[in-house]
């Protein structure tokens, strides 16, 4: 592997990491400080409006974006093909929602006239927030196919951080709900202005029809799998949303962005670049093996302890940071996790297969997940309330641990003995962490001092035992990344 080509991997995982991390964390923050402010409702309804929009997001990931950058093509007539395609087909999608918003709104808003209009006007102004992407559809694919991930993650963290500053302005101001579309319009717009300063772009009136079919015929599977992807997703929280209701769906938004924002980070983050290494070393069956658990390794140091960590403070955290009226999203975040860990443990599997060549056994996975979320939302719901959506989530979970590990024993040497050994390093010294933690909180009445305390005992005792157990898997990542005859 070249040079230039190890460091573009190696930066673009620290990129995609501390980009993701350090938007999610203020994100976190700021939900936090917002849920104390606002309550439940004002969640539920943004909930609603921002999981249609995100459904129409799909239509910006139609494939389009990933066949320039994987076809050579940099003319400007490739870049002009590619913007008026994902222009095209955006204005059209989100024309339809602002023009139909009132009936979108009827449907999952059956509390009150006023929350109808309400929610109607927050879908209209999110439309426009969509739009102002077209803009940026160009200089970001640039930037992927450049691999310049810096200059992504950085405009990705500079919006993030403006949506923060003006939601928590506008939230003590009393705008309540709108604090938040608001901080949406800002956040689009200031990373749109700077992906565009980092790759100027003005549309020109050239076209190519013959690169246009090459686009939509490659990305037309990708939409497909994205579609599937957006519905098991967002659609637990449109079920909740049409039959429990704006505050229940405020409660369990909240219950699931706090949990998933890890292992979401992870999977992303790394995903973004393991594909692309993972076919480099495709032919070397034991580097591939070592690289696999070297990544998984990676993923359960962090996840496992945060996830288990956050389980035992999650009442805790809740009664300290944002109150009383939030208690329901306890056991939420207890049932989720257990669908969370499971994740962790394979979640290199996706990329794995894809590089092998095995790209049926992604989709026939996508496919048996989306039929047990149809079949189970609805009865699940109706039964078990926002728990029911939880477990359904979790059920999904379960089955991707399950149906992975069995083709994994398949395709990788030795598997068992391996994932066990990762697995059971890192369950013990989160275990020791549990067990420091949870004797320390029941010494102190909780507040927010005593709570940080009880947090930095728990990562002192974690660490530690990293250091004097086992070698930095972090560096040993990189390490191995750098060798050269990977």
């Amino acid at each position: 592997m070249h040079e230039e080509l190890k460091q573009k991997l190696e930066f673009g995982v620290l990129w995609n990491l501390s980009g993701f991390f350090g938007s999610e964390a203020i994100r976190i923050v700021l939900k936090f400080v917002l849920a104390g402010l606002l309550i439940p409702k004002d969640f539920g309804i943004v909930s609603v409006a921002v999981l249609f929009i995100s459904f129409l997001a799909i239509f910006q990931n139609i494939g389009a974006s990933q066949a320039f950058i994987k076809i050579k093509n940099n003319s400007r007539k490739a870049k002009n093909t590619l913007f008026y395609i994902d222009a095209l087909i955006n204005v059209v999608a989100f024309g339809v929602a602002f023009f139909f918003a009132p009936q979108i709104a009827s449907f999952f808003m059956k509390e009150s006239p006023q929350l109808i209009l309400t929610l109607t006007l927050m879908i209209r102004i999110l439309v426009f927030e969509r739009l102002i992407y077209i803009f940026a559809i160009v200089p970001s694919a640039v930037l992927n196919k450049q691999v310049k991930f810096k200059q992504l993650k950085l405009a990705q963290f500079i919006g993030t951080l403006s949506y923060v500053v003006v939601a928590i302005v506008l939230a003590f101001s009393g705008f309540g709900a709108w604090s938040m579309i608001y901080g949406q319009m800002v956040t689009s717009v200031v990373s749109t202005v700077m992906v565009f300063m980092f790759v100027p772009f003005v549309p020109s009136f050239s076209f190519s029809l013959k690169l246009a079919k090459k686009y939509v015929k490659f990305g037309k599977n990708l939409f497909v799998s994205s579609l599937v992807f957006i519905v098991r997703k967002e659609g637990n929280q449109a079920v909740v949303g049409r039959v429990l209701g704006a505050s229940m769906l405020g409660i369990y938004h909240l219950g699931a962005v706090i949990m998933n924002v890890v292992i979401e980070g992870i999977e992303v983050a790394i995903s973004n670049v393991l594909f692309p290494i993972f076919c480099q070393i495709n032919s070397q069956k034991n580097k591939l093996r070592k690289l696999y658990f070297r990544v998984t390794e990676f993923g359960t140091l962090v996840v496992i302890p945060a996830i288990i960590g956050l389980v035992i403070l999650a009442e805790d955290l809740t009664l300290v940071l944002i109150g009383e009226k939030w208690l329901p999203i306890v056991p939420i975040i207890y049932v989720l996790a257990i669908g969370a860990l499971l994740r962790t443990l394979v979640f290199p599997a996706g990329s794995f297969f894809l590089a092998k060549g095995k790209p049926k056994i992604v989709k026939n996975l996508s496919l048996i997940n989306f039929i047990i979320f149809v079949v189970l939302i609805y009865p699940f719901v109706i039964w078990l309330g926002i728990k029911g959506a939880a477990w359904v989530a979790t059920i999904t979970s379960i089955v991707t641990f399950v149906y992975y590990f069995a083709h994994l024993f398949v395709y990788i040497k030795e598997f068992l003995r391996n994932f066990l050994f990762v697995l059971l390093k890192y369950v013990v010294f989160s275990g020791i962490m549990a067990y420091a933690v949870y004797h320390v909180k029941n010494l102190f009445v909780m507040n927010i001092l005593t709570l940080i305390f009880v947090m930095l005992v728990g990562a002192i005792v974690y660490f530690v035992l990293i250091y004097l157990f086992n070698e930095p898997v972090v560096r040993d990542l990189k390490d191995f990344i750098k060798e050269k005859d990977l």
